[in-house]
């Protein structure tokens, strides 16, 4: 998501590593190491977006640090995300009703603006076939080999959510 020049960002997540990529890309981005299923260390509704890409939701705490405008992007993936490199059994499976599933938890906080599907291939190198199943729930369980995959798909659902008075 792009800034605008008046606008500043804040990255939270678990990796320092995460956080310090995200610090980098942009000077208007500051981080923050912090367990997203703890309350989040900001005061209520100081955000105009959140987003969420492929991270645990405390959707309570989202909905409170929104402000009563405010927009949670969730990016999901699909059962076909890296299905290039699920081939050999190493990576999780992505459930065919994820994305609902997100909108039935969200339903409390936060209302359904818009839904979009992006399907696209992303080449591979070496690094980034290797790197691509640590980034997610598969490095909690265990080390899977990489397929020799020269791309892969990128399947996502891109859910914009506003959040609910």
């Amino acid at each position: 998501m792009a800034l605008t020049s008046m606008s500043s960002g804040l990255a939270l997540d678990l990796s320092p590593t995460a956080v310090a990529r995200a610090v980098r890309s942009d000077p208007r981005i500051d981080g923050v190491v912090a367990d997203t299923w703890r309350p989040l260390p900001l005061r209520d509704r100081v955000a105009d977006v959140l987003l969420n890409v492929f991270a645990p939701r405390n959707l309570p705490e989202f909905a409170r640090v929104l402000r009563p405008e405010g927009t949670l992007v969730v990016v999901v993936p699909r059962p076909d995300h890296l299905a290039e490199l699920r081939t050999d059994g190493g990576m999780l499976d992505i459930p065919d009703d994820k994305a609902d599933a997100v909108l039935t938890a969200a339903d409390a906080f936060f209302a359904l603006e818009s839904r979009v599907h992006i399907h696209t291939s992303i080449a591979l190198d070496a690094t980034l076939r290797a790197a691509l199943p640590a980034m997610g729930p598969t490095a909690h369980h265990g080390r899977p080999s990489p397929a020799e995959a020269p791309s892969a798909t990128l399947s996502v659902d891109l859910l914009r959510l506003a959040r609910r008075p």
